[in-house]
């Protein structure tokens, strides 16, 4: 492939992303090996797969596939417990419960950890985009200090969050940033901080193991995290 993103990484350090060109797919990084799986979306500390097909979502899970009965909604991540994210709120068995920040325009969920803490981004005043973390009910913005705007992708189990930040002027491209322990810090993994770079953290597990991707647009490289 001449493209990959890396779009999450659990305890065992395996890897779930999406590759281009010369073919177009999903895939699973394990014990050191890459291998195809079309549809893959996320992968659970304890292996469950959350994937998509032509005939819908699904979880693959002990070499068993469970169809999920989600209508008109992206699957977005899984945990440990079978909770599963998807675009307008989270799914436990078949039960929906939505998550919508508080006067909000628009949101959008990213990440979820086995807490059932989950992280994404909210459109308010002013069309800005905010970070933020939802925790049994409560919902607390996230943003990078200083930022114009500030979208979080993924949590861990430590409360670690993961996601990038966009601050205008130069540099103009959007950096990632690593919460961890109350504290924001820039996050670069490449060090592409120039000013057409862009950088996406999207997946960290318990071990500060982070996963993402960065490139320059401006005809530059890409690489994943």
């Amino acid at each position: 492939a001449t493209i990959a993103y890396a779009r999450g990484i659990n305890n065992s350090g395996d890897i779930v992303g999406f590759a281009t060109e010369p073919f177009e797919s999903g895939f699973l990084y394990h014990d050191g090996n890459f291998n195809l799986f079309p549809g893959i979306v996320s992968i659970s500390n304890n292996g469950m797969i959350l994937a998509t097909s032509a005939s819908g979502p699904y979880i693959f899970s002990g070499g068993n596939s469970t169809p999920l009965n989600v209508s008109n909604e992206e699957v977005l991540a899984i945990n440990n417990s079978g909770t599963v994210l998807v675009g307008g709120g989270f799914l436990t068995g078949s039960t929906f419960h939505p998550v919508s920040f508080p006067g909000a325009t628009s949101i959008s969920l990213r990440g979820i950890n086995d807490l059932g803490e989950i992280v994404g981004s909210y459109t308010g005043a002013g069309n800005v985009s905010h970070g933020f973390l939802y925790d049994s009910g409560v919902y607390t913005t996230i943003d990078f200090p200083g930022a114009i705007s500030s979208t979080a992708y993924a949590i861990n189990n430590n409360g670690d969050i993961v996601g990038n930040y966009f601050v205008g002027g130069a540099p103009v491209g959007t950096q990632g940033f690593l919460y961890e322990d109350g504290s924001f810090q820039t996050f670069d993994a490449f060090n592409f901080f120039s000013d057409e770079a862009t950088t996406v953290p999207t997946g960290i597990n318990d071990y500060g193991e982070i996963t993402g991707y960065q490139f320059e647009s401006l005809g530059g490289g890409t690489k994943s995290l």
